[in-house]
């Protein structure tokens, strides 16, 4: 059992704090450990992306709400930004389908004090508490991940899925794995950058079970973590099928579950979309949720 706090790192921008909201809200009420939250974020402006860095005011918005209890909840941003445009501003991955906020995490080794955290992508969820992957042992690892479900079709046997990873820092930081990845993604132009860069240089990877991140549509009995990444619908015809968890009726019709619309519904009711300059969702959409009950908040 590790000692001490979950260690809990994101990478985005503004808009990512909704679906981070929406990750904690579950955090919250399964891990019954304190959580430490590390913000890799930056504002930047590319010809297809612009974004604008976590501010204090959202960091206070989520230290109000989760900052309490018995399980309190600490956060902080940091700025990757001088960092980021010294090594991978202008090169050729900046400007794929992925935003660049996806390549901060790269970073966390440089930027982050602790030795082991999880990395998490902003649209996941949890249906139990991370304690168990927490206690994986992965000391003679750089890394656990999780095969990904998509790439397993075409990439080498073993490729895992980047958008949750436990990630032993301090033997990335002795084999700079994430130094040379951020090499390797400024000198190749690829489909999913980091990914990608990541698993084609690390050395000693464990691979996990599915649970850990489960990233395929409908809802499993076991899942850890439910991950709302990119789909295959394969009929009438092959084709990709993706909904991110604040896009409620878009999760009810392609990933066909409604295990987690308590928690859409104190989203709905909790969230200051007006600091995020976002519209509150139509009334007939959070009408269609119901609160949870004592037991489940």
């Amino acid at each position: 059992m590790n000692e001490g706090p979950i260690e809990i790192i994101f990478a985005g921008d503004r808009k990512m704090v909704k679906g981070v909201f929406l990750c904690l809200l579950t955090v919250a009420h399964y891990t019954k450990k304190a959580v430490n939250v590390h913000f890799l974020t930056m504002t930047v402006r590319t010809k297809k992306f612009k974004g604008d860095a976590v501010t204090e005011e959202d960091l206070a918005f989520l230290k109000n709400y989760f900052g309490h209890g018995e399980y309190p909840m600490t956060f902080e941003a940091v700025d990757v930004g001088p960092l980021y445009k010294k090594t991978l501003g202008g090169t050729a991955n900046e400007n794929t389908g992925f935003t660049p906020y996806t390549l901060l995490r790269l970073f966390a080794p440089d930027l982050l004090k602790m030795d082991h955290a999880l990395y998490l992508d902003a649209d996941i969820m949890t249906s139990s508490s991370l304690e168990p992957l927490w206690d994986i042992d992965i000391s003679d690892y750089e890394l656990a991940g999780v095969i990904d479900h998509i790439g397993k079709y075409w990439m080498p046997k073993g490729y895992f899925n980047a958008g949750v990873m436990d990630l032993n820092l301090k033997a990335i930081r002795e084999s700079h794995l994430f130094e040379k990845s951020i090499v390797y993604v400024a000198h190749h132009f690829l489909f999913m950058p980091d990914q990608t860069a990541v698993n084609r240089l690390v050395k000693k990877k464990l691979l996990i079970e599915a649970k850990y991140n489960e990233q395929e549509r409908g809802y499993k009995d076991g899942t850890v973590i439910k991950h709302f990444s990119q789909v295959i619908k394969w009929f009438p015809f092959p084709r990709f099928a993706k909904a991110k968890p604040w896009d409620v009726e878009a999760v009810h019709k392609t990933y066909k579950t409604h295990v987690f619309d308590p928690y859409f519904a104190v989203y709905f009711r909790d969230f200051p979309f007006e600091q995020f300059g976002m519209n509150k969702p139509s009334q007939d959409v959070i009408s269609s949720l119901v609160l949870p009950t004592k037991e489940q908040a």
